[in-house]
């Protein structure tokens, strides 16, 4: 027995040898990283690194100032502030990430140091964090999948002691702030947190009502018990509201409206909803909105007849060449031409005034589409900023969700050379070292930016990173197959014990939680997406997806793996 145990100390020494070695080399690899962003790109980049300026960007305000939400920036000053590299500090997100993960799984799952360990470096090497077109850009793409992680360990972890008895109430208060804070900041990541938003109070519901279990087998149930349930459970949806709410208020006290951002919400994006809701047989699942819609629009509005020059200047901007008629702008690219031309008619003095002048806009078009001077068109919306389409068309979303599938779950694409990429602007526009603006951005993230020549030569730590995603492509499958298997067998004990292990039924529910999400953000994703094809952009955007498949494949094989431990493997499908 004591040889044993020697064994058994060596093994655990030689795993933590491993895994710290690993985590060092993750550390490098992510702060000497190629780091890259498009350097014309003035909408995407640049703007959310200019906004993490925040006294500039409170004091000198402009058009394109609420049109993105906050949080990507509020880590750039992060970074700023603490004065970490970046990418070092971006790993160590995906470091905590890992290791928030494990100590959910070995506190309601297993213990095993082999699984812990496997499961830790699963985490830390996803190839979303390794990939040169979603982690390299500096652009918020790079801290979705990590944050995300970071809260749906976090979810999990406060799931399972709202359900436990052994919870302290300090414990249960400092997590679900904990909970609260994450969430608030991945919500705010992008304009589009309505599906985390759905999985967060999902996962709040499910906690609740397996708290009812005395109740539905008649037991003796504890009211006041369930009371104090119900108000510990909704602490990170107050964290949530509180936050959104000072929000707000900071952007009403600074830009003079409450909203979040002015570009999906607001008047200014009822506007361009309106649009996309006039029945326009020019208008099509890749052009939203074309000549002849915003021609519709301005018929229809006396406010919007009264500004003949914001009409010129949006139908004849740069964006479409000067000529919307001939040069149609595919996605919602004429929402964002709309603010050049507001900027460009003196329409835009405030946040204030442009939202008057659109609801004055908006009102008028409602008016009209109640009178039938605009008809409305009959297609299927899911989204006040997304193209609506008929049913064939959503069909048609097919091919582009199944390639999408592939790369979000078997890393398909992954890992190309920068000048494999087809986006015909990349290269051209790579940033490069002598621009001052560029170094005004490595001073402020104390970082390196490549540029394009570099890219030609030998860099370790891309070759590492591409090595690690071909890895991961690899295995991939059977990773796959172990999880749905695990998952299944997983029911189907459930089913045959009558869920009477609420742990256990939780961790079930919550992998059911997490594939509807899976499967909401993918199709949510064709569908705003599909004007754009299957391009590194969208393979960019399924970074959330990737997160969310790579912890239910984490959940659901620890899962298994707990009910082997307790029941051993020849008894997992008994009583």
């Amino acid at each position: 027995m004591e040889f044993i145990g020697k064994i058994n100390q060596i093994s655990s020494y030689l795993i933590i040898f491993i895994v710290s070695l690993l985590t060092v080399l993750r550390l490098y690899i992510g702060n000497f990283f190629p780091y890259w962003y498009l350097l014309t790109n003035q909408l995407d980049e640049l703007l959310l690194i200019n906004n993490a300026h925040l006294g500039q960007y409170f004091a000198n305000w402009n058009i394109h100032s609420l049109s993105k939400t906050i949080s990507y920036s509020l880590f750039l000053k992060f970074v700023n502030v603490i004065g970490l590299p970046y990418g070092f500090v971006l790993s160590l997100v995906w470091i905590l990430g890992g290791i928030l993960i494990v100590y959910a799984v070995y506190n309601y799952l297993t213990k095993n140091k082999i699984i812990l360990a496997l499961i830790y470096l699963f985490i830390i090497f996803l190839p979303c964090g390794m990939d040169l077109f979603i982690s390299g850009r500096v652009y918020r793409n790079a801290a979705i999948a990590p944050f995300l992680i970071l809260f749906l360990s976090s979810l999990f972890i406060f799931m399972n002691k709202v359900i436990s008895e052994d919870s302290s109430n300090r414990s249960l208060l400092i997590w679900g702030i904990l909970l609260g804070i994450i969430f608030t900041f991945n919500y705010y990541l992008k304009e589009d947190g309505v599906g985390i938003l759905i999985l967060f109070l999902a996962s709040i519901f499910l906690v609740l009502i397996l708290n009812l279990g005395p109740v539905v087998k008649n037991k003796s149930f504890n009211v006041k018990k369930y009371y104090k349930i119900i108000v510990i459970s909704i602490i990170p949806i107050f964290i949530f509201v509180g936050c959104t709410f000072a929000y707000s208020e900071v952007n009403h006290e600074k830009f003079g409206v409450y909203d979040i951002n002015t570009r999906t919400e607001g008047e200014l994006g009822e506007f361009f909803h309106n649009l996309l809701l006039i029945d326009d047989k020019n208008n099509s699942d890749i052009y939203w909105v074309t000549y002849s819609t915003i021609d519709k629009a301005w018929n229809a509005s006396p406010t919007l007849q009264s500004r003949p020059d914001l009409f010129n200047n949006w139908v004849h901007s740069g964006w479409a060449q000067g000529n919307l008629k001939e040069n149609k702008l595919n996605g919602d690219t004429n929402a964002w031409s709309l603010r050049d031309a507001l900027a460009a008619s003196g329409l835009y003095a405030d946040e204030k005034s442009t939202s008057d002048f659109f609801h004055k806009v908006n009102a008028e078009l409602n008016d009209a589409f109640k009178n039938g001077d605009l008809n409305k068109s009959d297609k299927i919306f899911i989204s006040k900023y997304a193209v609506g389409r008929s049913v064939g068309e959503i069909f048609d979303l097919k091919d582009l969700f199944f390639l999408l599938l592939k790369t979000s779950i078997l890393y398909k694409d992954l890992g190309r050379d920068i000048q494999k990429c087809n986006v015909d602007i990349m290269l051209p526009s790579l940033t490069f070292g002598e621009n001052n603006q560029v170094k005004d951005v490595e001073s402020f993230l104390h970082m390196n930016i490549f540029t394009k020549s570099e890219y030609s030569q030998d860099n370790f730590e891309w070759n590492f990173a591409k090595a690690s995603i071909h890895f991961y492509q690899l295995i991939s499958i059977i990773i796959v197959i172990i999880s749905v298997i695990s998952f299944i067998l997983t029911g189907i004990n459930l089913i045959l014990n009558r869920f009477k292990s609420k742990n256990l039924s939780l961790v079930f529910l919550f992998e059911i939680l997490l594939l509807g999400t899976f499967a909401v953000q993918l199709f949510g994703l064709c569908w705003f997406s599909s004007f754009l094809g299957y391009c590194e952009y969208t393979r960019a955007y399924s970074s959330n997806c990737q997160a969310i498949f790579a912890t239910f494949e984490v959940l659901a094989i620890a899962g298994i793996i707990s009910i082997i431990e307790k029941k051993g493997i020849h008894n997992i499908l008994k009583n």
